[in-house]
């Protein structure tokens, strides 16, 4: 499974030390699914990407004693090397990587906002970005 958000604009890699990926998690399955963040530069030839690595969903939904599920919330954290192919990036890929087990089962997670966190860099004020 796989997910693009593209910001409309370019942001300079430089803006942040790290991505934070906020989610809500309706999935039964603990420990069975991963988010994989690519940073994309759409604008230009061959759309160079700078791939931020893996973080596994930990988080598990609730039940309330009515037997509904109530999501939980948890935020995913993707540092961004100092030495990165790209200067600049418009969109983000998220890839939802499921255990084999689950392989035909589609992860119940939500994506609701990227955070850019400034660190170590020009910037220093947090840039949050709401999924479209």
């Amino acid at each position: 499974m796989l997910a693009r958000q593209n910001f409309g604009s370019l942001i300079a890699v430089s803006c942040c030390n790290r991505i934070q990926v906020e989610i809500r998690n309706a999935d039964i399955y603990p420990n069975t699914v991963s988010l994989k963040l690519t940073l994309v530069n759409t604008t230009l030839p061959g759309r160079p990407s700078q791939f931020l690595g893996t973080a596994p969903v930990r988080s598990r939904p609730r039940l309330t004693k009515d037997n509904e599920m109530i999501p939980s919330h948890e935020t995913l954290t993707f540092f961004i090397p100092a030495n990165t192919v790209l200067r600049a990036f418009d969109e983000v890929s998220v890839s939802f990587e499921r255990d084999w087990r689950r392989r035909n089962l589609s992860a119940k997670i939500a994506i609701d906002r990227f955070v850019f966190i400034p660190g170590g860099r020009s910037s220093t004020s947090k840039l949050t970005r709401p999924v479209a």
